[in-house]
């Protein structure tokens, strides 16, 4: 039986967390078309660091080999 996975994101503001989608991961994350990630709380961007976006890159290559 598979696990899902559910990756979160936390504000830097307001410290609420947001789902992240496994679409956002392979379209946004893993490249620089998006460098912020939006809150509908507090309605402030928060910067998506260099290092998440290698981990979303490493994520969509072991997803991807293991099929």
């Amino acid at each position: 039986m598979q696990r899902k996975m559910v990756y979160l994101a936390l504000c830097d503001t307001c410290g609420t967390p947001k789902r992240i989608t496994k679409y956002a991961l392979r379209n946004s994350w893993r490249n620089s078309a998006v460098t912020e990630e939006y809150c509908h709380n507090c309605r402030q961007h928060t910067e998506i660091p260099e290092h998440l976006r290698k981990i979303a890159k490493e994520l969509y290559l072991f997803q991807h080999r293991s099929v």
